[in-house]
């Protein structure tokens, strides 16, 4: 009975601490509709179309995995890269090296942090190598930290109690 209970114990913590660590928010379908749109950029007069570096693309999939976001929060979104891509359109910038010296920039990267602040993250600008720098203004989430730890702990008093029941540390 006890070699059962403590069986489904620790069958229950395991399942636990993998729900959590596999827990990963996934692309919805507005999220991906999004990244679709982010990741066709804008097609300027010419024909030329402009798309934003691999990195950047990487970035936002993987923020789009890992966050949930809502509606309303990527309709913030949607409205900045449509102002974004606006004015990259009627710039006439046809690479990312015209947009970083464009005069507009700025104007850019303002657009960008006031949307990624209305739902909660900072945004500082990178490059085409490093990308930007997302942070949500939350904070760390330690949930899935938490679960670790108490697993590690029951799996520690569980022990202790078989050391005990069975007298092996006893000479």
């Amino acid at each position: 009975m006890k070699k059962t209970l403590i069986a489904v114990i620790s069958a229950i913590v395991l399942v636990a601490v993998l729900a959590i660590a596999v827990s990963a928010a996934g692309i919805s379908a507005n999220e991906q509709k999004l990244l679709d749109k982010f990741k066709a950029g804008v097609t300027l007069e010419d024909g030329t179309v402009v798309t934003p570096p691999a990195v950047y693309i990487t970035q936002a999939e993987q923020q789009l995995a890992k966050d949930d976001f809502t509606d309303a929060e990527l309709a913030k979104l949607e409205k900045a890269m449509d102002e974004i891509f606006a004015i990259i359109k009627a710039e006439d910038l046809h690479s990312g090296r015209e947009v970083k010296a464009s005069a507009k920039y700025n104007e850019m990267v303002q657009i960008a942090e006031k949307a990624f602040d209305e739902i909660g993250y900072t945004v500082t600008p990178g490059d085409e190598v490093n990308g930007a720098n997302i942070v949500k203004k939350t904070g760390v989430d330690m949930t899935a930290t938490i679960v670790a730890v108490v697993a590690l702990v029951s799996v520690l008093a569980l022990s202790a109690a078989v050391i005990a029941k069975k007298r092996l540390l006893v000479k």
